[in-house]
């Protein structure tokens, strides 16, 4: 009974490896479990030794893997194996292609035509995956290709499969979808054609597309791992992290449990921000495979970590070993950030222009350029660098590219490079007090040192205005502002206007012992210049108290420091005004104090004065009365 049983299963084991097939073989290379296929066409290879296409697709499962040598040894063999077979031919015309030896690959590829009828299909669709999937792409070549079978038939899903590879790779992801689901419609067994189209989908950020494309991929195909695997990715884009975990783990359930599959889980990991488990994993690999995209790995997840010297070890590492196609504008960033992080700021240049001049929709590293050059007080060479990040994307400059441009070109005493800048800073948000302020010093620079005009006061004038709505956040610039006004005043001789805005800058900085000098002299000279001086009363609060008149009804307004304009109760409007248009608002037709008249004045009814009627010294000012501070007077120019 036992040796029964034994033979048994013997026939069983043997009558299941013979049942292998190249169509396995192909599935388990779409399945992108290429140790399977591997090891299912080495296998058929054994069985049926003159079959060119089981070399053609092990070959195709090596290029995958990146063993390109195997790659070649086994289209090599095949075409041995079966002369007149065009696959091997192919093969061997997309290593020529990935050797740069475009002759020789055309002579492969010319020779697979002749073993075939120009209507034949097949040659058309493996040629154009050689084009695509090489070291070298050239995707208008493949495109020209299938165009070719299309006008054949355009019912083949493999020639629209490709097409959709071919345009996604020339950044066509428009047209690559369009082939895909054409693909899709024609064969709906073809999980792959809508698990690329959702990965496009996502990198659109149309999640919820890309979510109904994957659906479709496993609709077709329920244990199809790429799709997985995707979409395991777009649950993580989308914040839903438990569902992310459990669709990986499918992924790597289904697929094949090989260093592959390590090195795509270790890129997930990347991905989540696992940098440590990243580096775990890579780690391990390692021992066993040495391949340039593990050091590519290794190097951007060290960086993630903040393993800089490690990291550049690993990333120079990579350009040791890679071919300089395979290098992406990645690299060029990950390098230039580790470069700089370890001091190596003129190489980190070099690698962000690298990055640029390979993508240029890596234009923003135009940024990281300019502030390694500011930081080396290089401020031409920064503006220059900023000026390029606006210029790549002028509808989308920011108030900071501005800044940046306007702030180095400042440094670099291009002052007129530098206005433009804050100009433009100020038209994208006119409420913003900063741009006018950097505007403001600008003028100071070109204003003439011998017979100053005052160039910056209209702007210093605007800070002022724009920064009222937090004068902690711009107190700085509001100090710098008040003592320019009072500067420029005092110059010109308006002493009275100067100690307004001296007095206001003391409110901001009582501690100040250079301002207060200042003031005293301004005021002996506005004393010598003024018409009056009027003493002023307390009330019984100790607040000082100016007489005025409100369509000529008197009234006593309070000194009120932090205050700008006039306010009174909502007891005292009623005493001038029987009823406001405007509650919040009165507008009299005069208001008069010491002698001195402003028409139609605004004043605000408020709740929790200090006083009945308050007045503060931006309203004085209006008058041309400055409040003195120490005699508790008011002078009159």
């Amino acid at each position: 009974m036992k040796t029964s049983l034994m033979i048994l299963l013997g026939l069983v084991s043997y009558l299941a490896t013979s049942a292998l097939t190249t169509d396995e073989g192909i599935k388990a290379i779409d399945y992108e479990n290429f140790a399977t296929a591997k090891r299912i066409f080495s296998q058929l290879i054994t069985q049926t030794p003159t079959d060119g296409r089981n070399y053609y697709y092990l070959g195709q499962a090596h290029n995958a893997l990146g063993q390109f040598d195997s790659a070649r040894i086994a289209y090599a063999a095949g075409a041995l194996a079966e002369p007149k077979s065009i696959y091997n031919h192919i093969g061997l015309g997309r290593t020529y292609l990935d050797q740069k030896n475009a002759k020789k690959a055309k002579e492969s590829f010319d020779l697979a035509q002749s073993l075939t009828s120009q209507k034949d299909i097949l040659q058309y669709i493996l040629m154009a995956d050689a084009y695509s999937s090489g070291l070298h792409p050239n995707y208008q070549e493949s495109i020209n290709l299938l165009n070719k079978a299309i006008s054949y038939t355009n019912k083949n899903a493999d020639v629209y499969w490709q097409l959709g590879l071919a345009f996604e790779g020339s950044g066509k992801g428009g047209d690559a979808v369009s082939a895909y689901e054409r693909a899709a419609e024609l064969n709906p067994a073809m999980a792959k054609a809508n698990t690329r189209a959702g990965m496009i989908w996502r990198l659109a950020r149309n999640y919820n597309q890309s979510l109904t494309s994957f659906q479709k991929a496993l609709d077709s195909d329920k244990n199809f791992p790429p799709a997985y695997r995707e979409m395991a990715e777009l649950y993580f884009y989308t914040g839903q992290f438990d569902k992310a975990k459990e669709t990986y783990q499918r992924y790597l359930d289904l697929a094949d449990k090989d260093d592959y599959t390590q090195f795509r889980y270790a890129q997930y990991l990347f991905l989540t921000k696992d940098y440590n488990g990243s580096l775990a994993i890579l780690d391990e690999l390692r021992t066993r495979i040495d391949v340039p995209i593990m050091y590519r790995l290794s190097a951007y997840s060290n960086y993630e970590s903040g393993n800089y010297a490690k990291g550049l070890e690993q990333i120079e590492t990579f350009f040791a070993k890679a071919d300089t196609a395979r290098v992406l504008p990645s690299d060029y960033e990950y390098y230039a950030k580790l470069l700089s992080k370890t001091g190596q700021d003129s190489l980190a240049i070099e690698n962000y222009l690298q990055a640029i001049a390979l993508d240029s929709t890596k234009f923003p590293f135009y940024n990281d350029i300019g502030g390694i050059y500011f930081q080396q007080k290089r401020y031409h060479e920064a503006a220059v660098a900023y000026q390029k990040k606006v210029d790549a994307s002028r509808t989308d400059a920011t108030l900071q590219d501005y800044f940046n441009v306007g702030k180095s070109a400042y440094f670099s005493k291009e002052f007129f490079v530098a206005d433009t800048a804050f100009m433009n800073m100020s038209q994208l948000n006119k409420q913003w007090p900063i741009s006018y302020f950097w505007r403001a010093r600008v003028m100071t620079n070109l204003d003439n040192p011998d017979s100053v005009k005052g160039l910056a006061a209209p702007y210093y004038l605007q800070v002022i205005e724009k920064a009222m709505v937090d004068t902690n956040k711009y107190k700085k610039e509001l100090m710098e502002s008040y003592k320019y006004l009072g500067d420029i005043n005092a110059l010109n001789e308006n002493y009275g206007v100067a100690m307004y805005y001296y007095n206001k800058y003391m409110l901001l900085d009582p501690a100040n012992l250079e301002v207060p000098k200042t003031l005293e002299s301004v005021k002996a000279l506005y004393k010598n210049n003024s018409v009056s001086v009027t003493t002023l009363l307390k009330d019984e609060n100790g607040l000082y108290l100016i007489p005025a008149n409100i369509n000529n009804a008197p009234v006593n307004f309070v000194f009120d420091p932090a205050r700008s304009g006039m306010a009174v109760t909502e007891q005292t409007a009623g005493q001038f005004f029987a009823s406001s248009a405007n509650k919040n608002i009165l507008v009299p037709d005069q208001v008069k104090i010491s002698g001195r008249t402003v028409k139609n004045p605004a004043i605000k009814i408020e709740g929790n004065l200090i006083a009945q009627a308050v007045i503060g010294p931006d309203a004085l000012n209006a008058f041309n009365i400055v409040f003195d501070y120490n005699t508790g007077s008011l002078l009159l120019r």
